[in-house]
């Protein structure tokens, strides 16, 4: 269930940046530029982009959890 909600989290975070990051652009690059299709297009890339760090990161927790599960326990 972490794994999933791990790899959701990056996925929205990335869609979010995607879809809201045209704001930021310079208002010359925007004139003349189908907004809504934009949009569309560079959430869906976030979307890729946060479902590769998603995926990057669980594996790093994963990996994480296994080096410290070898850990000898000392007291």
């Amino acid at each position: 269930m972490l794994d999933f909600l791990i790899t959701f989290i990056f996925i929205l975070a990335g869609a979010g940046v995607g879809f809201y990051g045209i704001d930021y652009l310079p208002e010359p690059v925007l004139q003349g530029a189908n907004l809504t299709g934009a949009r569309f297009v560079t959430g869906g890339f976030g979307v890729f982009v946060g479902l590769a760090l998603g995926l990057g990161v669980r594996w790093s927790v994963r990996r994480f959890e296994s080096n410290v599960r070898a850990l000898p326990l000392i007291f």
